[in-house]
């Protein structure tokens, strides 16, 4: 059996360890509660009623991102409503900028209230983009020329000739068949700085295809550019010009604006080059669209057609 003989000196070490462990408890807890003060959300500080008085910005982060969760609101696209043939706007959604917030909660003064800092989310697909395009809006005198391309390769390297000397670029819409067949010429209208566009992989009545159909008739083409020259189509055009809310609602699915024009040069019918100058020159307006096809007229009437734009003071 052993016994402990307690002396002064023991008391004396034993007091001395249970104050240094006292004094290391005291000295955490005031660092502990310094660098609240220091660091932490000043007291008071409240976002959208709940309080964060006391946090540091790791456990701010955290609440921030929970509350986000409960704020955040998805976009919805627009879409047709083939039952009545109405395009149903699309809705913007919410989300939280919590890095943001964050930053205000952190440099509040004390009591203050913070608002969420909010952005939309845009949809995908906007009504807009479900409505075929005629013209551009605006009063400045500028024109758009879209060649539609399912033929024609033998006027395409004088047109493109007559655009470059200029310097003016087009919008090519191309067919995937076309496209296929002369790979070398969709690469050189991309490479002389035009854009290209989709006109469809063949050219059948759009009006009685399926939804389906016509979309593979759009990403079957998109596809055949792309791997042609690397660059992805946005900007469609029915074949034979077929257009409703239903074909371009489904285009705009896609991510697609349906593109119509304002003046029809008609010059598929091959009438005399002066013809198709006059069909232009007499309807031209401020942001008009300009259809045309790659004819033997065509390539005629370009440099006289350029010419009286250019006096007329259009880009």
């Amino acid at each position: 059996m052993f016994t402990v003989v307690v002396t002064k000196k023991n008391t004396r070490r034993i007091l001395t360890v249970i104050v240094l462990i006292l004094l290391v408890i005291i000295g955490f807890t005031v660092y502990g509660s310094v660098k609240r003060r220091l660091y932490a959300v000043k007291g008071g500080v409240t976002v959208e009623g709940q309080d964060f008085s006391g946090l540091f910005r790791q456990e701010a982060y955290e609440k921030l991102e929970e509350m986000a969760g409960t704020f955040y609101k998805s976009p919805s696209d627009a879409f047709y409503l083939s039952e009545t043939g109405e395009i149903i706007s699309e809705n913007y959604g919410i989300q939280v900028n919590v890095m943001e917030t964050l930053d205000a909660v952190m440099s509040a003064s004390k009591g203050e209230e913070i608002k969420l800092s909010v952005s939309t989310v845009a949809p995908s697909v906007t009504s807009d983009m479900m409505k075929p395009i005629y013209s551009v809006n605006t009063d400045r005198k500028a024109v758009a020329i879209g060649i539609n391309v399912a033929w024609g390769e033998d006027y395409l390297p004088g047109i493109l000739e007559e655009l470059e000397k200029r310097h003016i670029n087009c919008t090519f819409f191309i067919t995937g068949t076309w496209g296929k067949q002369f790979p070398d010429m969709v690469n050189r209208i991309y490479q002389g700085g035009h854009e290209l566009a989709n006109h469809g992989y063949g050219h059948p009545h759009v009006e009685n295809m399926n939804e389906s159909g016509l979309v593979d008739l759009i990403k079957t083409n998109e596809k055949l550019i792309k791997e042609i020259t690397g660059f992805t189509t946005n900007l469609f055009t029915p074949p034979y010009g077929e257009v409703n809310e239903r074909i371009s609602s489904i285009a705009g699915k896609q991510g697609y604006r349906t593109t119509m024009w304002t003046i029809d040069t008609i010059d598929w019918k091959l009438p005399e080059p002066d013809v198709i100058v006059q069909r232009v020159m007499g309807k031209l307006v401020p942001g008009a669209i300009i259809l045309a096809h790659p004819t033997e007229p065509t390539l005629k009437a370009l440099p006289t057609l350029l010419n009286q734009l250019k006096s007329q003071g259009y880009e």
